[in-house]
């Protein structure tokens, strides 16, 4: 052993530890680890990574020197998907199930794949155990080695018949150990606790033996009126959040709590009910909730969860944002990702006008004849349903329709205006939502992304929120006004290499960078002036940072 300590000590010497950092940023980090085993190269690469770390941070913070890098697939190929789900374990990322299309028909995975920057994808082979069933939208997370798949959208029922059937899935959560690839069903009491909804779930550990599950049901329809409340009490709006305590450190057993049932849409000091938020863990026992899908609009604001023990209890705490988007973000369709004080977006900000078959018919002749007066004030689609939304109302002409499929025929998945279904409905719902890209105030892109970029693509911007007042909050902290910010970004988050528009996806911490991988895209056959949002991919794109002056 002494001997080949002493060749290890050699092959360090023969170069500087300022030119070893250089050589050792190339390599991918799970390729640093077989060489963290040689003798003296431990400390020099845990230097590398936390100088990558600071980089990526303060490209972030700055918004200067990002750019996004796609990444050529080599071998076997993780199929195309949407709504799936990944955690960084070990510097590999582990992907679950996910859907297949984004129409309602569309069949579910239950595979299992293992990715990095070394070998790409590779499928992991299971021994006898008890696998989750298909299903996507559903919450993802690991504590250790153990990673936990909580609920989720399964393929049952009839979406067009029975709309909601796919909202109420029998729950279920399945933890995978990523050491001997065993799937475990985790037995639970307390069952009357536990989420009553499953498609759309997030979850998150707070400590190493408690998980927190965020479940709402948003439905799409608001004329109460019309139904029978009796019957239909529970197609209501609501918000629950569940602990479940888990009774040892093998986290296959466990019990739940009730921490947060909200059914009323306007309360004062509580969130209004939502589905597909984003979770952030601020310390031992607070949790930033932000953002995700209400019934009439896509949720821009922050809560934090303070959670208290024996017994268990929780408190709202609202966090204001000082500078909102506008327009705004559609967060429940566009993933995240944390990156130490900063929770980071990858999407385009889009304003929604009503779904195709609420339009009325129009006359082209008719509206070509009209002066601009007339047309200017014949009120536009969405003025109506959003009268008080100025950037919706006052919509410029150079605006570009897109059209993104939605899961089940009454949803409003990418939609920020309700609707109200008839009640003698012969026919059925359309498919698609139509959704209104809105031209972002941005300088003109330089001129290497200008000739990446066609006129026809909305490629993908990053967004930055700043959670640094917020992080490690304490009692004292939780007295005082919070609030959170939107850091200003070069090119307004346009940066070279940029994905075109794609929805559904997972954003996730992986060596220097932050990975992107699946989700919906535009179809390829649209027309030239709307385009169909319903072709899955298994394309990864990378932002990282640059080390060159321009980018």
């Amino acid at each position: 052993m002494e001997f080949y300590n002493k060749i290890d000590v050699y092959i360090l010497n023969l170069l500087p530890n300022e030119l070893w950092a250089i050589v050792l940023s190339y390599l991918p980090r799970i390729s640093r680890q077989s060489l963290s085993k040689l003798h003296g190269f431990k400390e020099l690469i845990d230097n590398v990574t936390h100088l990558e770390e600071k980089k990526l941070y303060n490209a972030l913070r700055t918004g200067q020197k990002l750019i996004w890098q796609k990444t050529r697939l080599t071998g076997v190929q993780m199929q195309s998907r949407l709504k799936h789900g990944a955690v960084t374990f070990n510097n590999e990322m582990f992907i679950f199930g996910g859907a297949s299309t984004n129409q309602t028909t569309s069949g579910n995975y239950n595979d299992l794949w293992i990715y990095n920057n070394y070998d790409k994808f590779k499928r992991m082979v299971f021994c006898s155990s008890i696998f989750p069933s298909p299903k996507s939208n559903f919450g993802m997370t690991n504590e250790g080695r153990k990673i936990f798949i909580v609920g989720g959208k399964g393929s049952v029922g009839n979406a067009i018949e029975q709309p909601y059937s796919n909202l109420f899935n029998a729950f279920e959560i399945h933890s995978l150990d990523v050491k001997n690839g065993i799937w475990h069903k985790t037995m639970t009491t307390g069952n009357e606790n536990e989420p009553r909804v499953s498609n759309g779930i997030r979850c998150i550990m707070l400590s190493n033996l408690e998980l927190i599950a965020v479940a709402g049901l948003v439905p799409t329809f608001h004329n109460w009126d019309a139904m029978n409340a009796e019957e239909n009490v529970h197609y209501r709006a609501s918000l629950q959040v569940s602990l479940l305590k888990f009774t040892d450190e093998t986290l296959e057993k466990g019990q739940w709590y009730n921490l947060a049932d909200i059914q009323q849409t306007h309360r004062r000091g509580f969130p209004m009910p939502r589905t597909e938020s984003h979770l952030v863990k601020l310390g031992n026992d607070c949790i930033f909730m932000f953002g995700g899908r209400a019934i009439n609009s896509s949720c821009q604001d922050g809560w934090i969860m303070k959670i208290t023990r024996n017994p268990y209890s929780l408190k709202w705490y609202q966090v204001n944002v000082d500078n909102l988007l506008v327009p705004p973000l559609p967060t429940h369709i566009f993933p995240s990702c944390v990156v130490q004080d900063i929770l980071v977006f990858t999407g385009v900000r889009t304003s929604v006008m009503k779904k195709p078959e609420n339009e009325k018919p129009r006359n082209s002749n008719n509206e070509s004849q009209r002066s601009p007066a007339q047309q200017q004030q014949q009120p536009s689609p969405s003025s109506s349903s959003s009268s008080n939304s100025p950037s919706i109302r006052q919509q410029p002409a150079e605006m570009r329709r897109i059209f993104i499929n939605s899961e089940r025929p009454l949803s409003t998945i990418g939609a920020m205006v309700a609707f109200t279904v008839p009640v003698p409905a012969p026919v059925v719902p359309q498919k698609v939502l139509k959704i209104q890209v809105s031209n972002e105030p941005s300088p003109s892109p330089p001129p290497q992304l200008a000739k990446a970029v066609r006129t026809r693509d909305y490629p993908m911007r990053v967004y930055c929120l700043d959670l640094k007042n917020i992080m490690n909050c304490t009692d004292e902290m939780l007295r005082e006004k919070l609030s959170v910010r939107w850091l200003t970004l070069k090119n307004n988050g346009l940066y070279n290499g940029a994905p075109e528009l794609r929805a559904y996806s997972t954003f996730n911490r992986l060596d220097n960078g932050i990975t992107m991988i699946g989700g919906v895209k535009r179809n390829q056959a649209a027309e030239e002036d709307d385009s169909l949002f319903t072709q899955a991919t298994n394309e990864v794109f990378i932002l990282t940072y640059s080390n060159d002056n321009e980018t």
